[in-house]
């Protein structure tokens, strides 16, 4: 049961992050390319100079 629990609270975890981006790629005309860009924007990781 606890492995089950784990599993459900990771696929919460996921559909938390996803949802404004799915949010923005329903509501906005050419949304999934603004999803893609925000998305990547997100996660850039810069390094220090």
């Amino acid at each position: 049961m606890k492995k089950l629990s784990g599993w459900w609270m990771q696929g919460l975890a996921g559909v938390r992050e996803l949802g404004p981006y799915a949010a923005v790629e329903l509501l906005l005309p050419g949304g999934s390319v603004i999803a893609v860009l925000l998305w990547l924007y997100r996660r850039y990781k810069r390094t220090p100079a």
